[in-house]
Formats: C-alpha cells, structure tokens, sequence
C-alpha cells in the first residue's frame, strides 16, 4: 500500500507506516484491518508481536476459514500446482527485467 514517486519520500512513508489503499482496488474490511495491523510502525503495537506471537495472526478474523493444522500435517491440496518443464522453467514468474 506504499506508493511515492520519491525514493526517500516513499522511505519515510514506510517509516511511519502511513499509507492509505487505493480506491480502485477492492480489499475486504478485514483484509484492510489485517494489513493494518501488520504494517504498523512501532513494533511492540504490530500485529504478531504481542505476547502470543504468531497465534494472534493465526487468530484474526481474516484467517477464520484456514484450518492451520491442516496446514502443518500437509492435508491441504494446493489451488494450483504448475507444471515445470525444467529446474530454470520462469514462465509462471511476472517479468520484472524493465526495472532498474
């Protein structure tokens, strides 16, 4: 969610962890609250940090329809599993070579 065309403008965006969504792009309320919370500045506030660590991630709303244990043991079929025709096979990668 952070965007400026300057480099240390953008910097300190991130620094203080401001940045709003863009209006064209459509993200559920508890996606946007998510991020939020994970992106927030001061680490002792951030989402993950707290006390329970990684099981107040695990916990928020956004997560309720993963079944993490089915996760850990494997018993998750992936949506989608790409055929690779060889160790250097990138065709499923986005093309970043135009940037600097």
């Amino acid at each position: 969610p952070f965007y400026h065309g300057d480099k240390l403008a953008l910097y300190e965006k991130i620094a203080k962890g401001k940045f709003l969504f863009p209006f064209d792009v459509k993200v559920s309320p508890e996606s946007k609250e998510l991020i939020r919370k994970l992106l927030v500045s001061t680490p002792t506030r951030r989402l993950g940090c707290f006390g329970l660590y990684d099981l107040d991630v695990r916990r928020h709303p956004w997560f309720k329809r993963i079944r993490f244990k089915h996760l850990r043991e494997r018993k998750v079929s992936p949506p989608f599993v790409p055929v690779v025709g060889d160790p250097f096979d990138t065709r499923f990668f986005d093309d970043w070579s135009d940037l600097e």
